[in-house]
Order: C-alpha cells, then sequence, then structure tokens
C-alpha cells in the first residue's frame, strides 16, 4: 500500500522531493516504490522532467481507482481504531422497569450483534434518581421523564398511555372508558418517587384532587393494593403486566400519553460507545414506530 500512497503523493505535489519528505523516504527510496508499482500494473504511470512531473494516459487511468484505495485504506484504518475504542468499553445505564422488560434487551442485543464485547452496566432507579445519576456521572445515559427532568439533555425514545387501574368489583370496572372527574372521590393510590410525578402534574393541570390513601413507591405494591381493592391508580400501560387479569385496566376519556426519553449530560463528552448505543436506539426506535414525540 506505500506504494499506492506514493504515486498519489508524487502528483499531488508535483514533486518526487516533496513527496519524500511528506512520507518520510529518501528520495531514492520513494523512486524505488514508484519503480514496484509500475512494476505491479506492468505499466509506466509518471514521466519525470525538469519542469516536474506528468501522468502518462495510463497513469491518468489509474489515477483514480489508486486514489480510491489509498482512501479506502485510511477508512478501513479508522474503522479498526474506533471499533477497538468500542470493544474495550462499558455502557452505563440508568433504567427504569418498564423500559427494561419491554424494550432494552432487544435493544441491547441488536447493538451487540455489532460490538459484542460491549459491556453493559445497568442501575435501577426512578426517574429523579436516574437524573442525579447523571448529573452526578454515576452513569453515562439513563431514562427518564421529560416532564420531571431539569438540566439535562433528552431525546424522545418511547411514549405509552396512562390506564385507569380499579378492582374487578368496583364500578367503574363496568365502564369502557373512565372520565377523569370520576376517579375524584375513589380511594386513590399514589404511586410517588420523591418527587412531583407526571401524573400529579396532570392531575393538577386538570383540576383533579384525588382522595389520596396510599403512598407507595412501587409499582407492583399498588396492584396488589388494587387486587385487594384498597382503591384506584393511574398508570402507565407499560407497568401493567400483559397477563394481568385480576384487575380491571381502562382508557382514560381524553388519553394522556406518558412519553420516556433517553437522557445524558453533554452528548460530545460522553465516551464514544454512550453515544454509539444512543444512536442505536434513536434509529431502532425510529424503526419500530415506538419514539415518543
Amino acid at each position: 500500500m506505500n506504494h499506492y500512497m506514493a504515486f498519489i503523493k508524487i502528483i499531488e505535489t508535483g514533486s518526487f522531493t516533496k513527496a519524500a519528505d511528506l512520507l518520510g523516504y529518501t528520495q531514492s527510496g520513494i523512486s524505488q516504490l514508484m519503480k514496484t508499482l509500475e512494476n505491479e500494473v506492468n505499466t509506466k504511470l509518471i514521466i519525470r522532467s525538469r519542469t516536474g512531473v506528468s501522468l502518462t494516459p495510463d497513469g491518468t487511468h489509474l489515477y483514480a481507482y489508486i486514489k480510491n484505495l489509498v482512501q479506502a485504506k485510511y477508512a478501513l484504518e479508522q474503522e479498526m481504531a474506533y471499533m477497538e475504542g468500542l470493544e474495550r468499553s462499558i455502557i452505563r445505564i440508568g433504567v427504569i422497569a418498564s423500559i427494561v422488560n419491554h424494550y432494552l434487551p432487544e435493544w441491547m442485543a441488536s447493538f451487540k450483534e455489532g460490538f459484542p464485547t460491549v459491556t453493559f452496566e445497568l442501575t435501577l432507579g426512578n426517574y429523579s434518581e436516574i437524573e442525579q445519576m447523571i448529573l452526578e456521572n454515576e452513569v453515562d445515559l439513563g431514562f427518564v421523564n421529560p416532564e420531571v427532568a431539569h438540566d439535562i439533555m433528552t431525546v424522545p425514545i418511547v411514549s405509552d398511555e396512562y390506564k385507569v387501574c380499579v378492582p374487578l368489583n368496583h364500578p367503574l370496572a363496568q365502564q369502557s372508558v373512565i372520565e377523569l372527574a370520576a376517579i375524584q372521590h375513589e380511594p386513590y393510590i399514589l404511586i410517588k418517587d420523591g418527587s412531583v410525578t407526571p401524573i400529579q402534574q396532570y392531575l393538577e393541570r386538570n383540576h383533579i384532587e384525588p382522595q389520596i390513601e396510599y403512598i407507595v413507591s412501587e409499582d407492583r405494591i399498588a396492584l396488589e393494593m388494587i387486587k385487594k381493592g384498597l382503591g384506584i391508580s393511574i398508570m402507565p400501560s407499560l407497568i401493567i403486566p400483559q397477563s394481568e387479569q385480576h384487575i380491571a385496566i381502562k382508557p382514560l376519556l381524553a388519553p394522556q400519553q406518558r412519553h420516556i426519553h433517553l437522557a445524558y449530560k453533554e452528548f460530545d463528552i460522553l465516551p464514544l460507545a454512550a453515544r454509539k448505543f444512543i444512536d442505536h436506539v434513536k434509529k431502532v426506535a425510529k424503526e419500530k414506530g415506538t419514539a415518543s414525540p
């Protein structure tokens, strides 16, 4: 490949001497490389004169092909260096349960098809915990709700719909859809993670003050309490197990979406593998049609 590079540099600089200086060869060394190339292609490529160098007809014909070979080799070297950097990488992600249960394993598996030696380190948390992990550099990126995220960059990835979850024997279980006002006077189970949740903000915007009788930190606890008839709750559909048969799951009359974004501090300073994974998730989410607005 060195003789190809020598040929390109001789033509670009118009001089054997300048090409030799650029590539770190003696003039006799650069001349030997040209001789090797001309023997390989079995034709003369360059004419030397007192005014410089020029291409022969065959040299003119082959110049573009040889230049493409040199550029392809450079691109290959760059990609190999890029891959080597990725192979030694760990991608640290703050995750919520609904993403882990429905999407993340598939995203990681498809990413590993291209970069099999990348290691993933997952830390489970709620929105506020994940945001703090990102701000304190405990994770490279994480999944958050943009309505309660601050001081971090986010890109839309997934959306789902809030559902009303009620006991099977509750009167609301007989309705096909539920008006938001109907929950106002029902015992309500609030799922709270230490900060104001998007569903609380949604209720406040609609001037709904539910009768909060229970506050829990985990979705599965709330589901068990609903099964026992202790109250009702509003939850994102991805949280609710698809096999759930012991509670009634009803849509709101005015549907409300939850948006999940992929978050990080600054894209340009993220590790290479983390940036590559963000691009991968964005691409897959777009192709699958899961990306939220």
